[in-house]
């Protein structure tokens, strides 16, 4: 009997000692908790981290390590989840990270990177790569294009860098709205030439909108600033309208009523000349002005005898 009662003690003690032990970390803070199975020993584990100040809750649940030995329901053996680092980077500033959870991690790394006043959100967000090879795509180079001007990017996500140069494009002086979005591509994406100006009938056209629109943009700092944005910039948008119909391969009838409305701005440009200080400025501007205007008289009829 006394064998017995022996044997169960020791067998209690052993069972005891088997149970489930595991431990978690957050900001540098150790926590440690056990119990008769996985689950309780987790538990308890992550509720010490929780209580404590100054610690973070999913810190607590991604650096979750236990061990154990009992069979009941819960297996046996090391339950070890492989911890994760990852890091981005923006302005030359390097953000790490690291935990059990690949996707919350790079999450946080980002969010650290975010928060520095001296760092870009995009960047942040693009240049993340993880040691698990999760997010480590291979870098993309995306670029747009409009009147002449380059934008161009590049980071491991194809979209939001398609889209970052696109709205730097969008963003700069002088570029066409259409053309920004139309003219981007990625990699090896196909890259078609918007027409050029003065190769066949649409050059032509728009090789006056781009000289109305230089012109223009000389004016404006000639003339007082109402007459500047109320007489001179509408032909920059005018100029822009052109272009922008022409690449999008509108209708003939469509590109007609833009030239016959840049003729019309034209008039009310000529008025704004005559406030220009320099006599000598103020007959250039008027010649420039004329010889455009003529040009585009010519093809409205050209464009006439095509429609009808």
């Amino acid at each position: 009997m006394k064998t017995l009662i022996l044997s169960v003690m020791l067998g209690l003690t052993f069972s005891a000692e088997a149970a489930w032990r595991c431990s978690t970390s957050s900001n540098g803070l150790n926590f440690a908790g056990k119990g008769q199975t996985r689950t309780e020993a987790s538990r308890n584990t992550v509720r010490r981290c929780n209580q404590s100040h100054g610690t973070n809750s999913g810190d607590c649940r991604l650096n979750l390590n236990c061990q154990g030995s009992n069979t009941g329901g819960n297996g046996g053996g090391v339950v070890t989840y492989p911890r994760v680092s990852c890091n981005t980077e923006s302005n030359g500033l390097f953000f790490t990270e690291s935990g059990r959870n690949s996707y919350n991690v790079r999450e946080r790394a980002i969010n650290s990177c975010q928060s520095s006043y001296r760092t870009t959100s995009f960047e942040c967000r693009v240049n993340v790569s993880c040691n698990d090879g999760s997010y480590t795509a291979p870098m993309v180079r995306c670029e747009t294009r409009s009147r002449g001007q380059v934008f161009s990017d590049e980071s491991r996500d194809r979209f939001q860098t398609k889209n970052h140069v696109v709205s730097k494009c969008m963003n700069a002086y002088n570029t066409d709205y259409y053309q920004c979005r139309n003219n981007a591509r990625c990699g090896n994406e196909i890259y078609t030439n918007p027409v050029r100006p003065g190769l066949g009938f649409n050059g032509r056209v728009l090789d006056v909108a781009s000289k109305i629109s230089t012109l223009a943009s000389e004016m404006r700092w000639t003339v007082p600033y109402y007459l500047s944005e109320g007489n001179i910039r509408p032909l920059i948008e005018q100029a822009n309208v052109i272009e922008t119909r022409i690449n999008n391969m509108a209708p003939a009838r469509r590109v007609k009523r833009a030239m016959v409305r840049m003729r019309e701005l034209i008039v009310n440009a000529q008025i704004a000349v005559d406030s220009v200080y320099s006599w000598s400025q103020r007959e250039d501007f008027r010649r420039r002005l004329n010889r455009l205007d003529n040009r585009l008289s010519n093809l409205i009829a050209e464009i006439n005898s095509r429609i009808y």
